[in-house]
């Protein structure tokens, strides 16, 4: 093995960076659970203002003058944040690091990443009810109180404190729903070693990762939260519940929930009720002997199943 010396040394930083940059790209474009919940976005500037985005106009005759619909201009901010995952490692323990082990913990940080915004957009989920949590139309993302037409309507039942569970529609989630994930700068990696002013005091190598993102929420028709107990008769009254949304001009805009999202505590009642055993096929339709929606109470109605620690 060559002479470690200050040059190697940094040459092996820049190709730690590179590296670790592959991998946070490789773990960004990888499927994941919060991107099935979540409206992903990019941004160009300190935050995203969404007004009006919600607002779908309605398609009429044209007879006589051209209606034309006003868009909604309540504004609807969504800030970008600094996150960040940084750790330093003693001159010596680098320059020691014959293996190159220290470089393979390094593979960790794409996936601490990975797990910080699952657990942000899913907590976001659970505490969609509260008084912050305040979406486009000015009210909680999960209230009884979102303005419709001349009214209100409502996207959550509660008063069970049971184990959360939320039906949601992908085909809503993907226009404008969910969680508003906006990407200002994908995470990236910088090394301060040899010759940095930080070598030079800590006698330490610092490795820092950092990202840009803000986040928020968006229509609350693409999904209904409760805390009721997870049976057939509270999942169809849900259901149901959710297919009279409106938007806030009054229109039925016929959501099709087709994905439940529930805390990794339900998941045994889950399937026990929305998929009955089946020899012939196995769980989500794999072949062998297991669990299959072909005998399920709710067949071709549900087919995103998402299991999750964070909706407490």
């Amino acid at each position: 093995m060559a002479l470690l010396n200050p040059a190697n040394i940094a040459a092996h930083l820049t190709n730690y960076k590179k590296d670790i940059n592959k991998w946070f790209g490789e773990y960004v474009s990888t499927p994941a659970d919060w991107k099935k919940v979540s409206y992903q976005t990019t941004s160009t500037a300190a935050s995203n203002d969404y007004a009006g985005l919600m607002d779908i106009p309605t398609v009429t005759q044209w007879v006589g003058p051209r209606v034309v619909s006003n868009i909604n201009t309540q504004h609807y901010v969504v800030t970008n944040q600094d996150w960040q995952v940084s750790f330093e490692v003693s001159a010596n323990e680098f320059n020691d690091d014959q293996s190159g082990m220290i470089s393979e913990r390094a593979k960790g940080m794409p996936v601490a990443f990975e797990r910080w915004i699952d657990n942000w957009v899913f907590t976001l989920l659970a505490n969609g009810d509260l008084a912050g949590s305040v979406g486009p139309d000015g009210v909680p993302y999960f209230a009884a109180n979102h303005p419709v037409g001349g009214g209100i309507d409502s996207n959550i039942n509660t008063g069970a404190a049971q184990p959360l569970w939320i039906l949601a529609d992908s085909r809503l989630v993907k226009l404008f729903g969910g969680v508003v994930v906006q990407q200002r700068q994908a995470p990236y990696a910088q090394t301060f070693g040899p010759g940095s002013e930080w070598a030079a005091l800590q006698n330490t190598y610092l490795f820092m990762h950092t990202a840009r993102y803000g986040f928020g929420y968006g229509a609350w028709q693409a999904m209904y939260w409760t805390d009721l107990a997870f049976t057939e008769a509270n999942f169809w009254t849900i259901y149901e519940d959710m297919l009279t949304f409106q938007d806030a001009g009054g229109n039925y805009i016929n959501p099709k929930p087709d994905t439940i999202i529930y805390h990794s505590s339900l998941t045994a009642e889950v399937r026990r009720i929305l998929m009955r055993p089946n020899s012939q096929q196995g769980l989500y339709g794999v072949t062998g002997a297991g669990l299959g929606p072909i005998d399920s109470v709710a067949p071709g109605v549900i087919t995103n199943f998402i299991s999750t620690p964070y909706l407490v």
